[in-house]
């Protein structure tokens, strides 16, 4: 177990089925991740700097 861990797992406790994409793909599709949480308020910043509007 790491310790002073910096980032939660946003993953704890799921499992996805087939073969994982790419580290690429999984990169790229950050944005459409990001707006599909139900938890962003709008004027929100996430990691890339980009305002959620």
């Amino acid at each position: 177990m790491i310790k002073n861990k910096k980032y939660r797992d946003p993953f704890k406790g799921m499992s996805f089925k087939g073969k994982p994409v790419s580290k690429e793909e999984y990169i790229a599709a950050y944005d459409g991740y990001v707006s599909r949480c139900s938890g962003m308020v709008e004027g929100d910043y996430h990691d890339t700097g980009n305002k959620i509007n």
